[in-house]
């Protein structure tokens, strides 16, 4: 063997020892630190603490997103005493996995509904204002309404979701679900309105809705959306047993955050 051999041979050693020590140090980082999932969730919470504030704010995002909706129990089962990097690659690959299969079912059954919802949203409560007062258990707000069916499709019974609007503002300060039952007046037909008269609240009424801020407002502004899962035809069936745009609409930005946290 010559010295060139020998050289050579040293140089290759040094490569390999600085490309281990790299890697050690690149998996020895915050991210790569085993967490307590198998201890208390005191013993948890510290260990994660411990971790968090070497992790990049990318990082902890990240981990913050992986276990938003798993409890420890779950977290344990699927990466025990795992480290934020593993249950961030773990969560990233299961949404991966799944989310994708899930809407493409939950699109397909959103665009047979599609007619019923476009004929639903021409449902509408028109001229919605807010009443307030004295009843026998205390003050009693009530909404009243003009109840306009312009769709093709009879209803015998629908719930609206009421808010209340203060003085231009653009946020509620309170929110309230309410029925109309027509079957005692025979029904909502399609091209016909009826007067409506909401009581908020159960017998002593919704206090949120008579604050000293709601009776002292320059400006009171009610809005009544209905709620297309509960519209029901005359003979108390309902033109869609649940609504899953809200659900698609959760899957698709769970799926964009897995993307982009595929990199931790």
């Amino acid at each position: 063997m010559t010295n060139k051999d020998v050289r050579r041979g040293q140089v290759l050693r040094v490569g390999l020892v600085t490309l281990m020590v790299a890697g050690l140090t690149a998996c020895g980082g915050a991210a790569d630190k085993g967490l307590m999932t198998a201890g208390t969730r005191d013993q948890l919470l510290a260990s994660v603490a411990e971790v968090s504030p070497k992790l990049s704010e990318h990082e902890r995002m990240a981990f913050q997103w992986a276990v938003s909706d798993i409890n420890q129990t779950t977290l344990h089962r699927r990466y025990p005493n795992g480290s934020v990097r593993q249950v961030v690659r773990g969560e990233v690959n299961l949404v991966k996995a799944n989310y994708p299969k899930r809407l493409a079912g939950l699109r397909d059954r959103a665009a047979a509904q599609a007619p019923v919802f476009a004929e639903l949203e021409r449902v509408t409560a028109r001229q919605p204002a807010l009443s307030i007062t004295k009843g026998f258990f205390g003050l009693a707000p009530s909404v009243r309404a003009v109840l306009r069916n312009e769709s093709k499709l009879p209803l015998g019974r629908i719930k609206w979701r009421a808010n209340l609007y203060l003085n231009g503002d653009s946020k509620a300060v309170a929110s309230a679900v309410v029925t109309s039952d027509f079957q005692s007046v025979g029904g909502l037909a399609p091209g016909t309105e009826r007067d409506a008269v909401f009581k908020i609240g159960f017998v002593s009424g919704d206090e949120s809705w008579t604050t000293l801020e709601v009776r002292n407002a320059s400006e009171r502004r009610v809005s009544l959306e209905p709620i297309p899962e509960t519209a029901m035809d005359y003979g108390n069936k309902p033109y869609i047993d649940r609504d899953d745009r809200e659900l698609i609409e959760k899957l698709e930005q769970g799926l964009q955050l897995a993307e982009s946290y595929s990199d931790v």
